[in-house]
This record gives C-alpha cells, sequence and structure tokens, in this order.
C-alpha cells in the first residue's frame, strides 16, 4: 500500500514546532562499545595487541586486551565522545572515534595493518593470494599520508574532508584498495548508494580476497533491499574470514528477506555464538525461529535481546511480540491464514485481480476480489485487497467493513490492521490509527509501511521522539522510497534538527527531481540555510 500524497503533502505544509528530547534524558542509560580487533594480512597474536579507551582530551579512561577471538567490550560508559585505538607490535595503530550522545550502544572493527615492507614480508616463490597481499605494502609514501590524513578527518568526523583525501590518495596510487573501502564505508554514511558501490566493487577489483570489502557491499545490498545480491557477496566474505560475526548476521538477514529461513537460521546461530552480547544477534535469530514457527526457541532468543538490553528502543517491540506469540501458544488456529484450501476458482479470480490492479484499472481489480471472496467467504487476502481498492478510491466505509472483515477471519493479519491505519489517519483520526499500526508493527517489525503510517500518526499526536523512531525504521526497510526522507525530514523538523532534516529533503529531490513535493521541499531547503546562516540558528 503506497502512502497517501495529498495528505502527506498537507503534512508537509502544517508542520507544528514541539520541543526536542533533552540530552539529559539521553544521557541516563550507561553507554558501551564492543567491537573486534582484526589483522589485515598476516595473523598476529591478540595477547599482543593493546586497546586504549581516551576521552576527547586524549586521556586514557581504560586500557585493555582483548580475547582470544578479537573481541573487546568497554562498559558503564558516559554518553559522551571517545577515542578507541588499537596497537601492536609491528602494526600501524588503528584510532576511530565513537559517539555515544544520541544511541547507548556503538560496535567497531579496528583493522591492524602490518608496518613491514614488501620485501621482508614477500616470501620465496609467494604466488596468488600472497602476492596480492603484498601489494599493499608497495602504498607509496605521498598516498599512505593522504589516507592517514582521511582516517583522521573521518574520526574527527569531518567527511567530505576525509573524502576529499581518500579521493587524493587513489589519484596518486590507483591501486589503493583500502583507501577505495574508505571512500565506499563513508559514502554508505551518506546514504550515497551508487557511489558507495562503485567505490567497494573498485576495491574488490584491486583485491578479491579483501574479507571487509565484500562484507560492507553485502551490508549495502541489504540496506537499499537487494539480497539477491547481498547472498554471494557475504557468502564470499565469509569463504575469506569464517570468522567474521558481522558478515554471517547480515547473510542471516538476506537469506531471511528471501523467505530462506532453514538456511538463514545457522548464520544467525554462528553469529549469537561469536558475539553473544550484542543484542541484534539474539533478535535476528529470534526472527529467524519465529519465521520456522519455532515460537519456543524465538522465545529464548527475545528473552535473551531483553536481557543483555533491557532499555533498548526495540524492547517493547519484543515485549509485545513475546506476549502475541503466548496468545498463539493458546489459540493456535487464530494464527491460521485460512481455514482450509482456497478454491481455485476464487484463487484465480484473486490473481486477475492482481493484474488488474498492477495494470491500474481499480474496478475491474475491485470486482475480482468481490468474487473471490462470494466463492470462499474466508479468503483473508481478497477482503484485504478489496479494502486497499477501497481505500485507493476513498471509499472509507467500504474500506473499514473489508478490512475488519478480513480481520474477523484472521486476527494476525498484520497489512489489515495497517490497512485500516491508513484509512484513520486519512482521516485525520490519529489517536484511533495509532493502536491498529502499533499491532501491525508488533506482528510484522520489518513492514516499513506500518512503521512509515505510525510515525505520521506519533508526528499528529505531537510526540515527535516516538515519530522519530518509527521514522527512522521505515527509512532503514525503504531507502529507495522518496516520501520516507520527507518523513523523517519533517520530524527532524519538528526536532529543531535543521541539518538532519535539510539533509532529508535533500535526498527526496535527490531521489525524484520532478517529484510533486519537490518544489515545496526546494523552498524549504532555502528557509533551512536561511535559519542556519542566521546568528541564532537552532543547533542539531
Amino acid at each position: 500500500m503506497k502512502p497517501r500524497g495529498l495528505f502527506f503533502l498537507a503534512l508537509l505544509l502544517a508542520l507544528a514546532v514541539a520541543p526536542a528530547a533533552s540530552q539529559d534524558q539521553r544521557r541516563l542509560m550507561p553507554g558501551e562499545i564492543t567491537g573486534f580487533v582484526q589483522f589485515s594480512g598476516p595473523q598476529g597474536s591478540m595477547n599482543s595487541v593493546i586497546i586504549y579507551l581516551e576521552d576527547d582530551m586524549g586521556s586514557v579512561i581504560q586500557q585493555i586486551t582483548p580475547q582470544g577471538t578479537g573481541r573487546f567490550e568497554f562498559r558503564g560508559l558516559q554518553r559522551t565522545r571517545f577515542r578507541v585505538s588499537a596497537k601492536a607490535p609491528g602494526y600501524r595503530e588503528y584510532v576511530t572515534t565513537v559517539d555515544l550522545t544520541l544511541m547507548p550502544r556503538a560496535n567497531v572493527i579496528l583493522a591492524l595493518h602490518p608496518e613491514k615492507t614488501a620485501d621482508e614480508r614477500k616470501p620465496t616463490g609467494a604466488t596468488g593470494p600472497a602476492l596480492v597481499a603484498a601489494e599493499s605494502f608497495q602504498i607509496p609514501p605521498e598516498a599512505r599520508a593522504e589516507f592517514d590524513s582521511g582516517q583522521k578527518a573521518a574520526q574527527e568526523g569531518k567527511t567530505e574532508e576525509a573524502i576529499r583525501a581518500y579521493r587524493r590518495a587513489v589519484e596518486i596510487y590507483p591501486q589503493y584498495c583500502e583507501a577505495y573501502e574508505g571512500l565506499g564505508t563513508l559514502y554508505m554514511d551518506q546514504q550515497k548508494w551508487s557511489e558507495a558501490e562503485e567505490n567497494l566493487k573498485r576495491c574488490i577489483e584491486i583485491n578479491g580476497q579483501y574479507a571487509s570489502a565484500h562484507a560492507a557491499l553485502g551490508a549495502l545490498y541489504n540496506r537499499t533491499g537487494r539480497p539477491d545480491e547481498a547472498i554471494p557477496s557475504l557468502e564470499r566474505s565469509l569463504e575469506l574470514n569464517p570468522n567474521a560475526w558481522q558478515a554471517h548476521f547480515e547473510l542471516a538477514q538476506a537469506l531471511l528477506a528471501k523467505g530462506k529461513a532453514q538456511e538463514a537460521e545457522p548464520h544467525a546461530r554462528r553469529a549469537r555464538e561469536m558475539e553473544p552480547k550484542q543484542p541484534l544477534t539474539h533478535l535476528v535469530l529470534g526472527n529467524v525461529l519465529l519465521r520456522k514457527n519455532d515460537l519456543a526457541g524465538a522465545k529464548q532468543e527475545y528473552q535473551s535481546f531483553l536481557e543483555v538490553s533491557p532499555n533498548s528502543p526495540l524492547a517493547g517491540q519484543v515485549r509485545e511480540k513475546m506476549a502475541q506469540m503466548e496468545k498463539q501458544a493458546v489459540q493456535p488456529a487464530a494464527a491460521r491464514t485460512q481455514a482450509s484450501p482456497v478454491p481455485r476458482n476464487a484463487q484465480r479470480e484473486f490473481t486477475e485481480g492482481k493484474k488488474s490492479l498492477e495494470q491500474g484499472q481499480l474496478d475491474p481489480a475491485l470486482a475480482h476480489f468481490r468474487k473471490a471472496t462470494e466463492i470462499y467467504p474466508e479468503f483473508v487476502e481478497a477482503h484485504h485487497m478489496r479494502g486497499t481498492v477501497l481505500l485507493d478510491q476513498q471509499d472509507y466505509p467500504g474500506a473499514e467493513e473489508a478490512f475488519r472483515r478480513c480481520l474477523e477471519i484472521n486476527s494476525n493479519f498484520a497489512p489489515s490492521y495497517t490497512g485500516l491505519g491508513t484509512l484513520y489517519n486519512s482521516q485525520r483520526k490519529p489517536a484511533e490509527a495509532a493502536p491498529l499500526l502499533e499491532k501491525a508493527a508488533e506482528l510484522d517489525p520489518s513492514a516499513w509501511q506500518a512503521h512509515f503510517e505510525l510515525a505520521q500518526t506519533r508526528l499528529a499526536l505531537r510526540q515527535p521522539k516516538e515519530a522519530e523512531a518509527h521514522a527512522q525504521r521505515a527509512h532503514d526497510l525503504d531507502p529507495k522510497n522518496p516520501l520516507v526522507h520527507v518523513l523523517l525530514g519533517n520530524v527532524f523538523l519538528v526536532e529543531k534538527k535543521l541539518p538532519s532534516a535539510r539533509q532529508e529533503f535533500q535526498h527526496y529531490v535527490e531521489l525524484d527531481p520532478n517529484g510533486p513535493l519537490a518544489p515545496q521541499l526546494n523552498a524549504k531547503i532555502k528557509e533551512i540555510d536561511s535559519a542556519l546562516a542566521g546568528p541564532a540558528s537552532p543547533p542539531n
């Protein structure tokens, strides 16, 4: 179901200002930084690695040695910025900056690269991958200097400066794989997916053995809704580095998106085994087991998620999901989509209705869906599609009747809760829409439409903090949909986060320059630019 353009435009033009969530509230939850140390080239000893946690002034707060797997963690931290670095004899120091101001948790990879020269590292008669690895020691000093400058700028949050430095590095040395990967990662952070993909692929062309680049490319494909392309990239990453939990995690998600829960399970379990204190590994395994109808196993993983991260932004949804699973265990019949197989003639009418709908022929589609429900009155999907067409035709009473009939048959059919919530949003009834959309998101947390509509509901109810969480989720699930960027920009605008709002509005214009909202958004961008240039520009 597509968001309604007119309703959305009205929302854009009628924004009300509400206070942003206070930083003091965000700082109540202690922060934590977890991650892994990885050696680029020959495997070093983790016992020789020292990891330093420093504050913004460079004072060392803690220093630790990673576990044998390379894993490390810092817990009970203040909600501020930190500098994390790793050192080991014979390897260049790796430094990164972590900002816990907005989110309480961060996960980082500390990549250590040898300091030795190519002649010292190149074995006699080496071929294949060993020669490829040796190329990394032939980097000209000028290119290395630009790369180091790029790393430093990235760590300081100076993204554009870092990008310029990495570009100069590859201009000096066009075979600089790490610099291309750095560019790809930064472009991913900016959601410039085509630029990120181009640079990550260039890195892989230079060095096909670079596991982290394959993993990053797979993650990019996941973020842009391309699981078919993500799967081979992530499988290749795991061939090169079977111990990268992130690659297992991403591959599990990609396989689950393709409906391959059986294949996703071993990767989700491997990620969980390697990183049991990372709450998302429990969540993805729980989702896999739920898809397999293993309610007991899913419940156990969701419970582990809550134990590891009881105050996570997702904790409420997980608790609601567990409560729903308890109801399903008591009333398993309610979870069935259909009480019996759909008759062939009803299925045929339903298929013809979908074809008509795809061709934009609403009246013929409606006739087919009605015929399907006449043949088989318990046909859940046909009732839902009948409601969808009637909603598009603004026949609100008819749409409501169809959606409610669907839910009478199957009270766990998430799309019809979304349909009802969308209907009430269209009628400016956010208080009635809210519980229906919450139910839809509970039943299917990966449905971007439910999060999209729920964000609009919360915004209409003057609840920008809750709206931001759902708008961000819709954005993550469907980043190429221009309207999710407008929605997220609206939320940021209400929260007075002007630079972030500007960035989202700009994303819409880039994705759909001739879209119906482009003129209004271009004007809004100019207003934001004027406000930011003034003496009293609001902080982001």
